[in-house]
């Protein structure tokens, strides 16, 4: 029985160890988000004091075009997060598993 919590027990380790990387990508695509809002922002406000209007046309699009990418990056995110919450919701479900199957193995 030892064996297998020592496996079971390595397995949670590695697991643990993708969910932290799971967590830097959650916390990289919210700020890829962020940083594209801004570009988008930038970007209208760049176009809006434009002087010359086929520039400041093309400036406004590519404005729109960020706003829809600075959109995906979000539901992105939002996705990513959700994934991950549910992945540390089982580990902890695991983590109390071991410790009830210790438990019974100790007494």
């Amino acid at each position: 029985m030892s064996h297998f919590l020592c496996g079971l027990f390595v397995g949670l380790v590695i697991n643990c160890c993708c969910a932290c990387v799971c967590v830097c990508v959650c916390v990289c695509v919210s700020e890829l988000a962020q940083s594209t809002g801004l570009l988008a922002n930038s970007v209208a406000v760049l176009g809006s004091s434009e002087e010359h209007t086929s520039l400041a046309r093309v400036l406004a699009q590519l404005a729109e075009v960020e706003e829809r990418c600075d959109k995906v990056h979000v539901d992105q995110s939002d996705a990513d997060f959700f994934i991950f919450a549910e992945l540390v919701r089982e580990y902890v479900g695991l983590v109390q598993a071991v410790k009830v199957c210790s438990a019974a193995c100790s007494i």
